[in-house]
């Protein structure tokens, strides 16, 4: 190995090791003109690191590509890999993506840590109606259950959770995943691969030969696959899958805008858990603060009974690194459809689904983010900043 490959070798594991111990969960090396782009995301927020220049930067991207069995003659077009990676005791798995631009190649890694995810509902700090809601819906016999949010909101980890949840030595679990994250004890586990003629509802049709009981399906990305995961419903099985919709009740209008008829989505969708992150305060630098009521939709603090509640705001520390804010914590927007919603579902229309649901009861994420808000674990700016899709006012 030449010095220059030592030097890159070197600084490609001092920035795994960075990344792993800023708890980022992802890598951007982002080429320019004259220097490479380097930027964790922590907590969901892109933050800058010092640049490297141009030069160094290549052979900092080459053996990256290297460690990742990627094509390093291969610079004009996409590529995907990995690296497993002994780190601090801890096995670490990345997954690398190569993206070729005006100034050279960009990588992003993702950091997967698989010792430090909690893979139980009853460990993820979920409100008791929160919890109670998801494992009612664990333990359905059948009917498809959604869980919806944007990239990065924490999804999969949640669907993984309520798989964990399952009696999985008396029932037949299986899970179709793009690609698998981690790997789950009693459950068979299928990795989408389409160039191999894997897709999803290829896959799907697979396992209904198998005496499936649940069958979690990693997405449903276009109309075929949304029609497989109904019919599984119907026919006796219980299917959880993913789908991106900004709300609950902005599910139920993707599936229809997909040409899924209304009642066949009335007949089987039996749950919508919409989620996403929110970042904790830092518990060390935090400081009290009173809720600015102008940012806020009139009397909502009154109506939800937290206008004495515990407010705080960020400072910054060298405990969260000058952020003030450490940690995520997830907030949820959950419906059970009933007749209400289903009648709403046939007419179409977005906003008479969101009010029946909210006729039926349920709290929206923003709502769920003011209550963690006035127990000082999260800002309101930060529940504002997240979910002001889900304010409905």
């Amino acid at each position: 190995m030449t010095a220059n490959e030592t030097e890159s070798t070197r600084r490609a594991s001092d920035l795994i090791l960075l990344a792993y111990e800023s708890r980022a969960s992802d890598i951007h090396l982002q080429p320019t003109e004259g220097y490479l782009e380097i930027r964790l995301r922590i907590d969901g927020v892109l933050q800058r690191q010092p640049d490297v220049p141009a030069k160094e930067g290549v052979e900092l991207i080459q053996r990256l590509k290297t460690m990742s069995a990627l094509n390093t003659d291969i610079a004009d077009r996409p590529q995907d890999g990995r690296i497993f990676i002994d780190l601090k005791d801890k096995r670490l798995d990345l997954r690398v993506s190569a993206l070729p631009t005006i100034h050279g190649e960009r990588i992003t890694m993702r950091l997967l840590d698989r010792s430090g995810v909690v893979l139980a509902l009853d460990g993820m700090g979920l409100h008791e109606s929160t919890l109670n809601a998801i494992q009612k819906l664990c333990q359905l016999p059948n009917g498809v259950v959604l869980s919806t949010g944007p990239t990065g909101s924490g999804k999969t980890t949640l669907m993984y959770a309520m798989l964990m949840s399952l009696d999985r030595e008396h029932c037949a679990v299986f899970s179709v995943e793009d690609p698998v994250e981690y790997d789950l004890p009693g459950v068979s586990q299928t990795a989408v691969r389409p160039a191999a003629g894997v897709t999803f509802s290829r896959a799907a049709r697979s396992i209904l030969r198998q005496d499936p009981d649940v069958i979690m399906i990693g997405e449903i990305r276009d109309l075929e696959t949304a029609q497989m995961s109904v019919q599984m419903a119907l026919t006796g099985h219980l299917v959880m899958t993913q789908l991106h919709a900004a709300t609950a009740p902005g599910a139920f209008k993707r599936l229809l805008d997909m040409g899924v008829e209304p009642f066949l989505i009335n007949q089987s969708v039996r749950g919508v858990i919409s989620q996403r992150l929110v970042r904790r305060l830092c518990p060390a630098c935090k400081r009290p603060a009173k809720p600015k009521l102008d940012l806020l939709p009139a009397g909502i603090l009154e109506r939800l009974g937290l206008l004495d509640g515990d407010f705080a705001e960020p400072v910054g520390c060298d405990q969260c690194r000058q952020m003030g804010y450490r940690g995520r914590k997830a907030i949820h927007e959950i419906i059970v459809p009933e007749d209400d919603v289903r009648h709403a579902v046939n007419g179409g229309d977005l906003d008479a689904i969101r009010e029946a649901a909210r006729k039926n009861g349920m709290a929206t994420l923003f709502e769920d983010g003011l209550r963690y808000a006035a127990k000082g674990v999260t800002s309101l700016a930060e529940v504002t900043r997240v979910a002001s899709t889900g304010r409905y006012e």
